[in-house]
């Protein structure tokens, strides 16, 4: 079971707070408070959380550049956040790891980044991505017990991520709303990496033969065009990467990662922590047979419903009992944008 913690004392720090992150209850890898090498990290607003795996504890401008206040002036500060947790739906996982850089307007810097136990067990796959187990989070604070002071945190700010709009900011939300408090988006300004990342970086037929022919491709769409370019793109990619594998087998492997852990063809149920799991409607993330137990009726309505024969074959025998099983190794990858 977690230990008790006082609210609203982990994430911000006061010079006349009893509990500052040295002295909350921190397992795994992270240790106590360190004092700031950067003149510009306010003490008063707290330094980050020492972490024995780097050599500094203090954001290294190497690591932490100052380009993003110098190149965009900020009128408020901007959170950067990033949160690892049991899966990706918002509704049903938990966060079992927040990170935030908090940089000011003045260019001062703070970085928290703690912890959570989410309260349920975290999937083998979940794992696998950000490498913590159960008991690395036994002994955290629940997510209620540091809402407040993350809210708090985070209050006044603009947010920042990659992939904060389709993952980390409806897991937080939902964290939030969980814990009963109230973290308003509307008003704030949002910046997507990845979306940036995506736009300035097309990934088309047209990149793809300029990054790996060498030389532009200006008659895309026309059919016979497409073919013979992507001919030439395969071509180079197999000379490119010698990891890639040589078989057609493999390539479809590689080629087609997510199908791996889909039960019917369009991947409505998936394989998720070695249980047959909606990925789609009002039970997205939950497994079959607890549908099944909780929701009969609607699986039946899905059954009637006009769906693929595949899925509806499984939904009718897993109403006699009968569950898929696995026919190959399940993949490891969340698809959670990082």
């Amino acid at each position: 079971m977690p230990q008790e913690f006082t609210p609203g004392s982990l994430f911000n720090s006061r010079p006349n707070d009893d509990r500052t992150e040295s002295s909350a209850p921190m397992g795994g890898p992270y240790g106590n408070r360190s004092e700031s090498g950067d003149s510009r990290i306010s003490r008063e607003t707290g330094d980050l959380l020492g972490n024995p795996n780097r050599p500094n504890t203090a954001p290294d401008p190497k690591i932490v550049p100052d380009w993003v206040h110098e190149m965009v002036p900020i009128d408020r500060p901007i959170a950067i956040l990033d949160l690892e947790a049991t899966g990706v739906a918002a509704h049903r996982d938990r966060i079992v790891e927040i990170s935030v850089l908090k940089i000011f307007p003045d260019g001062r810097k703070i970085l928290r980044h703690k912890r959570v136990n989410p309260g349920i067990p975290i999937p083998p796959e979940a794992t696998d991505i950000h490498g913590i187990h159960d008991q690395d989070v036994a002994n955290e604070p629940e997510f209620k017990y540091v809402a407040s002071s993350l809210a708090e945190l985070l209050d006044g700010c603009d947010l920042a991520g990659f992939g904060i709009v389709q993952y980390d900011l409806p897991m937080l939300r939902a964290e939030f709303e969980r814990a009963g408090i109230d973290f308003p988006v509307e008003g704030r300004r949002i910046i997507d990496a990845k979306s940036i990342y995506h736009l300035m970086e097309p990934r088309n037929l047209s990149a793809a033969h300029l990054f790996y022919c060498g030389e532009p491709f200006n008659a895309a769409h026309s059919a016979e065009a497409d073919t013979l370019a992507t001919y030439r793109v395969l071509v180079q990619q197999l000379k490119r990467y010698p990891e890639l594998p040589h078989t057609i087998d493999e390539l479809h492997r590689v080629s087609n990662p997510r199908q791996a852990d889909f039960i019917d063809s369009e991947g409505k149920l998936i394989w998720r922590n070695h249980e047959v799991s909606f990925n789609f409607g009002k039970h997205k993330g939950v497994p079959l047979r607890e549908v099944i137990e909780n929701d009969y009726e609607y699986i039946r309505w899905l059954i009637a419903k006009d769906f693929r024969a595949d899925l509806k074959n499984v939904l009718a025998a897993a109403l006699e009992g009968r569950y898929p099983t696995p026919r190959i190794p399940l993949p490891v990858d969340l698809g959670n944008g990082s």
